[in-house]
């Protein structure tokens, strides 16, 4: 598909979206919108946040709907009858909204299949905020910094007591504000207690903190604990001998660490180390 013709489709879907939230059609609307979503490339910052936005759109109106419709009631049989009100286990993480390393386009299906509506409009509100804060970056518009720190507001309100949803909300203001010290330090402490709570059957500690706390100390420009953050990661991985859905990322931050500074023969080390962990260590 052409460029332009993949603008419009995507265009259609979201109108689409919305004018079905509109008519109250939800589920429509959110199938649309999901829809948009998966065409979007992953460079597609602005059409990503368009097809989030649709969504926020049905869920905020959703939210109005049933405080301005329904009696104490009908709310609770809907709760129990409808698992569009249920609620399913369900933490918010870190890696999915993180300023500066999020995953753009990705949604948890987990946020489809059983949150309340509310904290289906937080997720929704922490994706545009990373969203808005990566386009401010990247375009250096003071605007979206504005849309992305209201983002994070709105979503700390929904949160409520959700501690790990307000930590994120917090870094990120932190973020923005350019504390890069304070989210240091709670990357550290978080990772300290999660190797100290290591269990045998899942030696994952979350080893994208370390790739992250390297990230922070790029944007402070401390090069030498850049370099030592994403080292630790790799090390890490080499001295317990697990493979998990970090493995390859933190493997591959350290390359491009390298590649960035042509270090052709460390580069080319990092990788030959990745081949031989897989092959050692792969199920």
């Amino acid at each position: 598909m052409s460029s332009d013709y993949y603008h419009i489709v995507l265009q259609c879907l979201n109108k689409v979206a919305r004018l079905f939230t509109k008519q109250r059609n939800n589920n429509h609307a959110i199938i649309h919108a999901l829809e948009a979503l998966n065409m979007c490339h992953e460079n597609d910052l602005a059409d990503i946040a368009e097809c989030y936005e649709s969504m926020m759109l049905n869920y905020e109106q959703q939210l109005m709907d049933v405080k301005d419709d329904l009696t104490p009631d009908d709310i609770c049989k809907m709760i129990v009858d409808n698992p569009f009100f249920s609620t399913v286990v369900f933490t918010f993480k870190h890696s999915e909204f993180a300023f500066g390393q999020f995953s753009t386009k990705i949604i948890d299906s987990l946020v489809l299949e059983g949150l309340t509506l509310k904290r289906r409009l937080a997720y929704c509100y922490l994706k545009l905020a990373a969203l808005s804060q990566a386009q401010g970056y990247i375009d250096k518009e003071q605007t979206y910094t504005d849309k992305a720190r209201t983002f994070l507001m709105k979503a700390a309100k929904l949160l409520g007591d959700d501690s790990e949803g307000q930590k994120i909300c917090a870094n990120n203001i932190n973020y923005l504000n350019e504390d890069f010290n304070s989210i240091i330090n709670s990357y550290k402490t978080d990772l300290n207690r999660h190797q100290s709570n290591q269990q045998k059957n899942n030696l994952c500690i979350g080893e994208d903190a370390f790739s992250y706390i390297a990230h922070l100390y790029a944007r402070k420009k401390e090069t030498n604990q850049e370099h030592q953050w994403l080292n630790s990661a790799v090390q890490y991985f080499e001295s317990h001998g697990h493979i998990c859905e970090h493995t390859v990322m933190c493997f591959r931050k350290l390359t491009r660490f390298y590649e960035k500074r042509e270090n052709l023969a460390a580069t080319i080390d990092v990788l030959e180390r990745l081949v031989n962990y897989l092959f050692k260590y792969s199920p």
